[in-house]
């Protein structure tokens, strides 16, 4: 799916949330790629004319995100005028921006999924552990908040 028009057209609107940062005035399109294999989904998405401190904002959240507890989250909502639904929420992966004439360009890509995938946890319990203990540890390890 790839949707990209101004805003005047049809009564679009949209917010991206990147950790802590919203956009919502800027001209943005993106593609999301959903597949039913055992991987993550993919989202690419591009924001026009970001303000000099959110481009470095969004750099340093790059840079965490390639660390094993950097799970930084990106979402969008999109829909038109009377009311936007949620149709992405992903993992940080990288944020790049260039110049391209006088716009500076951000491409921001994200997958669903990928950072949980990643974790491990090796622990014993005795027999009368309750199964509420062994839960909150393996969401400790995924990353996901209790």
């Amino acid at each position: 799916m790839a949707i990209s028009a101004p805003r005047a057209l049809f009564d679009r609107r949209w917010t991206v949330t990147v950790d802590t940062i919203e956009f919502t005035d800027l001209d943005c399109s993106f593609e999301i790629e959903k597949t039913l294999k055992p991987a993550p989904n993919n989202c690419e998405l591009t924001v026009y004319n970001l303000t000099p401190a959110h481009r470095a904002q969004l750099e340093q959240l790059s840079a965490k995100s390639k660390t094993a507890a950097g799970r930084i989250a990106c979402k969008i909502d999109a829909g038109y005028v009377d009311g936007t639904t949620q149709i992405w929420l992903g993992d940080l992966r990288t944020a790049q921006t260039t110049r391209d004439g006088s716009d500076w360009v951000t491409k921001i890509s994200s997958g669903d999924g990928e950072k949980s995938g990643n974790a491990r946890l090796h622990v014993s319990y005795g027999p009368k552990t309750a199964i509420s203990d062994a839960f909150r540890a393996i969401a400790r390890a995924m990353g996901v908040a209790e």
